[in-house]
């Protein structure tokens, strides 16, 4: 690894003859707090450039890859690190409802985060992010906890961003869906839509070979076997109304491009 060019790899700089830190020693030091999947993101100038960087006081419904997100995230930590910016889930808020990350149901060598209740989950972030559509299976007390969870912060004007992600939205056949969970983000959050910007791979980026590498598609034990070929991309197909995000009719450009911030309609324009 190369040294930092500042400091020469003794992560202190030298001003006016006073020591400070430097800022590869900054960022090593605030990496290390981050989940390792945001650590890893590539931040990309355009990612910058989004007005939810700045919107940190604000509670947003956000429509975004999972990608751009991880990479958003990333930038709000270092840019804000004297904030306490946590991302949580549905399905950790399921979890910790259902007391299945309760002090209780650990083992005294237990060393990971523990939550008695949705207090001890929701309430300790300046920035709480919830990841939308991520359980595995469905339980009757998902919606139910999902609602009380966010109503928590808003109801103490915390900032909470709570993401639908473009590849997997949060749609009505989602296990934490319900109506009353549907009302409150379309009425209780500002909204915003941030268009796709890190590149999705596609499945010929995927299943791409050389030819001379051919071979491993042969099934193992067949000599005379042809490679397989990869499949055909598919053609695109019209978005069904069911799937789109909350508020965002099927002819709208919003279904495939984002649009903004719009106010919410109730709260009196709380974010």
């Amino acid at each position: 690894m190369e040294k930092c060019a500042k400091c020469g790899g003794r992560e202190v700089v030298e001003r006016e003859g006073k020591l400070y830190e430097c800022v590869c020693a900054f960022i090593k030091r605030i990496a290390t707090s981050m989940p390792p999947y945001v650590r890893k993101a590539e931040i990309l100038p355009a990612h910058l450039e989004l007005p939810i960087i700045k919107s940190v006081d604000q509670s947003i419904y956000v429509s975004a890859a999972w990608s751009d997100m991880k990479a958003v995230i990333k930038a709000v930590m270092l840019k804000y690190s004297n904030k306490f910016t946590k991302v949580s889930s549905d399905a950790e808020i399921r979890d910790v409802f259902v007391g299945s990350k309760s002090k209780a149901s650990k083992t005294d060598d237990y060393n990971g985060e523990v939550f008695n209740n949705l207090q001890d989950l929701m309430d300790p972030p300046d920035l709480m992010i919830v990841r939308l559509n991520e359980m595995a299976y469905k339980n009757k007390a998902a919606a139910g906890a999902l609602e009380e969870a966010l109503s928590y912060r808003l109801d103490r004007d915390k900032p909470t961003w709570v993401l639908s992600d473009l590849d997997k939205r949060f749609v009505r056949g989602s296990f934490s869906y319900s109506d009353s969970v549907a009302e409150l983000l379309s009425t209780g959050y500002f909204r915003m839509n941030i268009a796709r910007i890190s590149k999705r791979p596609s499945i010929d980026d995927v299943l791409f070979v050389d030819p001379a590498d051919a071979n491993q598609f042969v099934n193992p034990g067949d000599e005379h076997a042809s490679p397989q070929q990869p499949p055909p991309r598919s053609k695109h197909k019209k978005q069904d109304p069911e799937d789109l995000p909350l508020g965002v009719e099927a002819d709208s450009p919003l279904a495939q491009y984002g649009s903004g911030i719009d106010k919410p309609k109730r709260f009196g324009g709380r974010g």
